[in-house]
């Protein structure tokens, strides 16, 4: 009996040390011991409030990357991938200048690791929070004879924080908006980009907006006339000679039903009673409301001249006849000179002279015994007026 049970325990011990060996041959050939490397894994830095808070920040140039070597079974890696390890590490008495940190990992347990680099050097610089203005970087063309009216931008202006040396390289918070074959009124949300003054985007700052929102208004456009609104009367002696406008016309903007009532956009009133000379003024265009246009006003040159007057006093002897025929007429009642008052510009004043003035009657054919002709006169030169006295004559037979 005894044998009997020395024999049993012997083929236990016996099994049991064959199912140890199973176990570990299923273990090392099922699942085996497997070593991973992943590279580049962010490093958290778990009290960065609190270095905030005294007024610092990571410098931008901090490299906060570690890579990490794993070890263990190879069934615990089914859910390990790179985006799942978590790196951390505090910065203990925080301080401008370089700061070592002891990497931590956060892994399944099991797991054996290592960290290479396990400490890192982490800047800190002096935290930077300012607030600027927001500008819109247009791009692309609108459609022919369309313009903008109105940009309205919302926010105008937002909060930029980050390490000092980087914000101070921001000339200016840009929203850029495409302008492309744009025809009428339009809204639409834009990435705010910081900007240095080459024109290059800036990266390693906080934004507290990250967009903007553009309504954006547009007007289609006509072209139209404009009027010179004069008022008042040169004085007698002077005349206008001409007047140049340096736009006759001009580009009106609006929406098309109210562009569909402007034939003409007039300048304000004009009063030439007392203009002497010639003069050059700037005039505003009455622009209608809900309208817009290329430009608000225009220059005007006036030439003008004064006018002189003068008597010529012809002698009779120098009407001539026309038509006479042969006929014997009377001159006894003409009188002895006949006055030609002449009205003429200024430039003139040095050109006329009395031997170029002709004076003639025009006689018909069936004279009467007395006929009564008007004097006529000829000068050759561009004169304003003529007054003849006596403006009539008999003639007798």
């Amino acid at each position: 009996m005894i044998n009997i049970f020395k024999n049993n325990l012997k083929i236990k011990l016996l099994s049991l040390f064959l199912a140890f060996i199973m176990w570990i041959y299923v273990m090392v050939e099922a699942d085996p011991i497997v070593i991973r490397d992943f590279n580049d894994i962010p490093v958290r830095i778990t009290n960065i409030e609190q270095i905030k808070e005294k007024g610092m920040t990571i410098s931008y140039d901090s490299d906060l990357k570690s890579n990490i070597v794993l070890r263990g079974r190879r069934s615990l890696f089914k859910d390990i991938t790179k985006d799942k390890i978590s790196l951390y590490g505090q910065i203990e008495n925080p301080k401008l200048g370089e700061n070592i940190v002891n990497i931590k990992a956060s892994l399944p347990e099991n797991i054996e690791y290592t960290i290479m680099p396990e400490k890192l050097g982490v800047i800190l610089e002096q935290n930077v929070v300012i607030r600027k203005e927001i500008d819109v970087q247009k791009s692309g063309r609108l459609k022919e004879g369309v313009k903008i009216t109105d940009i309205n931008i919302s926010p105008k202006s937002t909060w930029i924080e980050g390490p000092k040396s980087i914000v101070n390289k921001v000339d200016k918070l840009v929203c850029r908006l495409n302008l492309d074959n744009k025809d009428s009124d339009f809204n639409v949300r834009t990435e705010i980009v910081p900007l240095d003054k080459q024109g290059n985007v800036i990266e390693g700052i906080n934004l507290k907006d990250r967009y903007a929102y553009l309504n954006v208004s547009v007007s289609n456009s006509k072209r139209v006339p404009i009027k010179v609104n004069l008022t008042g009367k040169l004085d007698e002696d002077y005349k206008l000679i001409s007047y140049n406008i340096s736009n006759d016309t001009v580009v009106i903007y609006g929406k098309q039903n109210e562009l569909d009532k402007v034939k003409e956009i007039y300048t304000s009133k004009i009063d030439i009673s007392n203009i002497r000379e010639d003069k050059k003024i700037i005039a505003n265009l009455e622009i209608p409301p809900n309208i817009q246009a290329s430009v608000k006003d225009i220059e005007i040159e006036f030439k003008v001249s004064k006018l002189i007057t003068k008597d010529f006093h012809i002698p009779k002897s120098r009407i001539i006849f026309n038509n006479i025929q042969n006929l014997d007429i009377s001159k006894n009642n003409l009188p002895e000179n006949i006055l030609v008052k002449v009205v003429y510009l200024e430039e003139l004043a040095g050109d006329i002279d009395e031997k170029d003035i002709q004076i003639f009657v025009n006689m018909q054919d069936d004279i009467l015994e007395t006929s009564k002709y008007e004097i006529k006169y000829n000068i050759p030169y561009p004169v304003e007026r003529v007054d003849v006295v006596p403006r009539y004559v008999e003639i007798y037979k």
